[in-house]
């Protein structure tokens, strides 16, 4: 593309390495992004954009401890930068280090109380550390600011659902899958919601559903067969 002939063209510019570095991490060749960003750094080592760039990158590697120290750094450089403080809250939430993500969204969010994505992320932090009427606080502010995002509409239902507000919750689950038609953990969410009132004609289809789909959510394979309407 354009910006791997620039850089081929001129090979010590910062800035077109690190703009091939976001090219290729959204491509997912991750490893070549990573070290467009390390040469990116080797000429410009005071940018922390780039030094939260890589971080991104080393994290969606699965290297969570490097990433924390990209962050780190990045934030030496400009302490509020706010998506560096975001970044780096998700990172120690694959660390469950939930106390310190808490910090940095809470940090994020005196900086920009209008960034959805932190008070979304806030919430699940909360979530994790079993504070669930402030994680309902936080998905609420989310939402006015988004509405739009199913995640967040699930992870709504999920507090919801441990606060035992179960009609409110299985209306958030809904509109999850009114605006992510088929997401595993929506029907993964709503199975346990009618498996818990023991509705067990809608809560078995919708478990059984989810097992045939794409293992990118926390389901178990429960060893029960598959249940067939008797009572």
């Amino acid at each position: 593309g354009l910006i791997a002939f620039v850089v081929a063209a001129d090979p010590y510019n910062a800035l077109a390495l690190d703009n091939l570095g976001r090219v290729l991490s959204a491509m997912g060749r991750h490893q070549e992004a990573i070290q467009s960003y390390a040469d990116a750094l080797a000429l410009a080592p005071g940018k922390p954009t780039t030094w939260c760039n890589r971080g991104k990158a080393l994290d969606d590697m699965g290297r969570s401890t490097d990433a924390l120290a990209d962050y780190d750094h990045a934030l030496s450089l400009e302490p509020d930068f706010v998506l560096a403080l975001n970044n780096r809250g998700c990172t120690s939430m694959k660390l469950m280090r939930y106390e310190a993500a808490d910090e940095d969204f809470r940090r994020a969010l005196t900086l920009d109380a209008t960034y959805s994505v932190a008070h979304a992320n806030l919430g699940n932090a909360l979530q994790y550390l079993c504070r669930y009427d402030e994680s309902l606080a936080s998905y609420e502010s989310a939402l006015t600011l988004d509405p739009y995002n199913p995640k967040t509409w699930n992870n709504r239902g999920v507090v919801l659902q441990h606060l035992g507000h179960l009609d409110a919750a299985e209306q958030s689950f809904a509109q999850a899958e009114k605006l992510s038609p088929g997401t595993p953990g929506v029907h993964l969410n709503l199975a346990r919601l009618h498996l818990l009132r023991q509705d067990f004609k809608k809560g078995w289809p919708l478990f059984e559903a989810r097992k045939n789909m794409p293992k990118r959510w926390d389901a178990r394979d429960f060893p029960q067969p598959v249940w067939t309407g008797a009572e």
